[in-house]
Order: C-alpha cells, then structure tokens, then sequence
C-alpha cells in the first residue's frame, strides 16, 4: 500500500523536548498534561493495533540509522518507544550519549541567480536607489556583479548558493541591528534604505525551478548543505 508524509526538521534548542513531546504525543507544547497521559499517547501512535494514519515507520539507512537502532522499512513496535524517543534527541543507543552532528554548506552548491536579482532589482528600484550602491565593499560588490551579470546573461543560469545568501543575510543583518534600537552605549544604526523579501524570493525560486521541471530539465543545481 502506498504511504506519504511529511517530514519536518526540529532544530536542537531550548523548545526541542516540547516539540518533540508535541509530535510524539499530539499534546501542544503549552498543554500541562501529565507524564502518564503524554505516554499513552505516545503508545497510542507507536502501539501494536494502532489505525495506519497513526502508526510510525523506520525510515533511513547507514551508519547513523545504525547507532540508532533503526530497522528501515519495519513498522515500529510499542517496545520501540525510547529508540524513538532518543532518535528525537540524537542519542547513541550505545553509549547514552548525544551524537556530535555536524553540517556545513557545501561551497559548490549552486542556485539560481534570477530570483535573487530580480528581488534586490524591483526592491531597490521601489526605493529609489542603485543596487550598486548598496554594495560599495570589495567582496559585496564582486557578489553583486556576479549575481547580476549571471541573471541577465543567461534565464536559467546558477551562482554560487554563498554569493547569492550573503547578499540576502547581509541586509537582514542590517535590519536586525537597525530594529534593535540604541545599544546600552547609546550607539545606533541607520535605518537601510531597502529591505528584501525572503519569502518573496523564495516564492520566485520555487516558480523558477517549476518552470524547469516543466520543461524537462534533467540537471537542477546541488543542495547548499551536505
């Protein structure tokens, strides 16, 4: 029988046990329920007999899957409740401790460029102002022109995922420091004069690689992170 789901990355932080208590029980992390009903529920859903929209699955392979006990592909059982549990966590089931994950962005990822420009290009234009202006630093306005000429030279054409990103986080840094207010030494920053949309360029970008897809492209840019 076919199956789908939906696969959402929790971040570890002071909110990973409510969150991971929210998934595993269905109680919202705001909810004070006992810890005898949060463990039914958590049997319910991992339970021998339970309804398939209910039941849990091992998913994944390798090394990792292995430290975690995992049976990929099994149905888990109500025994299975704590590798669940430290799964969540990133337990060792070895060793009872966290695991050390480590990720980093991959420097060849590629992305496309059109997006990005189009977004500072209709932002800047909306306020009046150059996109060069905004990137008078060595780097920033060597990102700026590769971003731009790569936009306009070629509809499906890629740069690197760091170029395109710093231009981005480099004016939400901006904003960050502006919306702050004075610092406890009185210090300000100056409002920036335009603020890009990410989730407009996100929207762009999804659109784009649609337009791709649609067109029978066999060969889509790397994931930025490995």
């Amino acid at each position: 029988m076919a199956r789908s789901g939906h696969v959402q990355p929790i971040k570890h932080g002071t909110g990973l046990a409510a969150q991971v208590n929210y998934r595993l029980s269905g109680i919202q992390p705001e909810k004070s329920f006992s810890h005898a009903r949060q463990e039914r529920q958590v049997d319910y859903r991992i339970g021998v007999g339970a309804v398939d929209s209910r039941r849990v699955w091992f998913l994944g392979s390798g090394a990792t899957a292995c430290r975690l006990e995992y049976r990929p592909g099994e149905l888990l059982r109500a025994s299975d409740g704590q590798v669940v549990r430290d799964a969540m966590f990133g337990i060792d089931r070895r060793t009872g401790e966290r695991i050390t994950i480590n990720t980093r962005h991959n420097p060849h990822a590629q992305i496309a460029a059109r997006p990005y420009a189009q977004e500072i290009i209709d932002a800047c234009s909306n306020a009046g102002v150059a996109p060069a202006d905004l990137y008078t630093g060595i780097a920033s306005a060597a990102r700026w022109r590769s971003l731009a000429k790569t936009a306009a030279r070629l509809p499906g054409g890629t740069v690197v995922f760091r170029t395109a990103e710093a231009l981005l986080r480099g004016n939400e840094a901006a904003w960050e420091l502006h919306d702050r207010g004075p610092s406890r030494r009185g210090v300000t920053h100056r409002r920036p004069p335009v603020r890009f949309d990410r989730g407009r360029i996100m929207a762009r970008l999804g659109a784009h690689y649609r337009r791709l897809a649609e067109a029978g492209a066999d060969k889509l840019p790397a994931a930025p992170w490995t």
